[in-house]
C-alpha cells in the first residue's frame, strides 16, 4: 500500500529511531568505547539507543557544543556509511548540526579514501526537524566521529553511527574486488573503481558489467558518478563509442555512419568514373 502526502502517517523520532533504515549496516553507536563532550566529560544520553535522554544542546549550553565518539577497538578501523543525528521529538529543529570522521593513526591501506589524521566531512550541516541523515564519502575509512553542534542548535536525543569493521566493509557503488569488501592490508587487492566502459550501481560486488550496445544506442562510462549508476552514458547521435570506452566521437575517415546499428561501417567503395 503506498500514501500520498495528503494522507501519509507522521512517524514519530522515536519510531524512526527503533525502524531506522541502516541497510546492511550495523550502528556503531552503542559499542563506541567512549563518548565526551568539549571539556572531555563522559556523555551516555547519545548512544542509548532511546529518545528519552538528550545531551545539551549549543542553545542551552549558551555556545558552540561538540561530541567526540571513539568507535569500539574491536577493529583498527571501521567503514562508515552514514551518521544519524535525532532531536527528541519530532517537530524539534534539528538545524545546525555537522558531522565528521577521522582516522588517527594506522598505515593508509590503498582502497582507502581518506588519509591518516586528515578530518572529513560527511555531507551538509543538518536542517529541518526530527532528524537527520549525513552521508560520508566512498571508502571512508574511521575510528573517532566528531558530532558539532553552533550555539543555536537544540538538544541532541541520539546518534546512530551506520558502518561495518573494515574488512567486511562493502565496496561502494561503481567499484569492485576480489570478494566484494575492503582489503585489511596494503598487500591485497581492495575495492578498485569499474573499469572505463563499465558500470557497477550495487554495493559489495566482485565484477563491473561492461556497458552493452542496442540497436541505435551506445553506451559508455568514463566518471565515477555514471559507474556508480544502473546505466551507462548514451552516445549522441551519429557518434559513436571511442576506443577507450570512455567517450563519443564522430566515425573515423574511411568510415561511415550506419544509423540501423549506431555503428561506424566501413564505408562502401564509390564506383569508378569514366574519363
Amino acid at each position: 500500500m503506498t500514501c500520498s502526502s495528503s494522507n501519509c502517517p507522521v512517524l514519530s523520532s522515536e519510531y524512526r529511531l527503533q525502524n531506522k533504515n541502516l541497510e546492511e549496516f550495523t550502528n556503531l553507536s552503542p559499542d563506541a568505547s567512549s563518548i565526551t563532550d568539549k571539556d572531555a566529560a563522559p556523555i551516555t544520553s547519545l548512544n542509548d539507543v532511546s529518545l528519552s535522554t538528550t545531551a545539551t544542546g549549543g542553545t542551552s549550553a549558551g555556545t558552540n557544543v561538540n561530541f567526540d565518539f571513539t568507535l569500539a577497538s574491536t577493529s583498527d578501523r571501521w567503514g562508515i556509511f552514514k551518521i544519524i543525528v535525532y532531536a527528541a521529538k519530532d517537530a524539534d529543529a534539528i538545524n545546525g548540526w555537522t558531522a565528521a570522521v577521522v582516522l588517527e593513526s594506522g598505515t593508509k591501506i590503498p582502497d582507502q579514501s581518506n588519509d591518516i589524521g586528515a578530518e572529513v566531512a560527511c555531507g551538509a550541516e543538518s536542517t529541518g526537524t526530527g532528524y537527520f541523515e549525513f552521508y560520508c564519502p566512498s571508502n571512508t575509512a574511521a575510528n573517532k566521529v566528531f558530532i558539532r553542534g553552533t550555539s543555536a542548535t537544540d538538544d541532541l536525543a541520539e546518534v546512530v553511527i551506520a558502518g561495518l569493521a573494515w574488512g567486511v566493509f562493502p565496496c561502494d557503488a561503481g567499484y569492485r574486488s576480489i570478494d566484494g569488501t575492503h582489503a585489511l592490508t596494503a598487500d591485497v587487492d581492495g575495492c578498485e573503481v569499474c573499469a572505463d566502459g563499465t558500470n557497477n550501481g550495487v554495493r559489495g560486488q566482485m565484477l563491473c558489467v561492461e556497458c552493452t550496445t542496442v540497436d541505435k544506442q551506445q553506451f559508455y562510462t568514463t566518471t565515477l558518478q555514471h559507474k556508480m549508476m544502473d546505466e551507462c552514458q548514451v552516445c549522441p547521435e551519429k557518434e559513436v563509442v571511442n576506443s577507450a570506452l570512455n567517450g563519443c566521437e564522430p566515425c573515423a575517415a574511411g568510415n561511415q555512419y550506419d544509423a540501423a546499428t549506431n555503428l561506424a561501417q566501413p564505408s562502401a567503395p564509390r564506383p569508378h568514373q569514366r574519363r
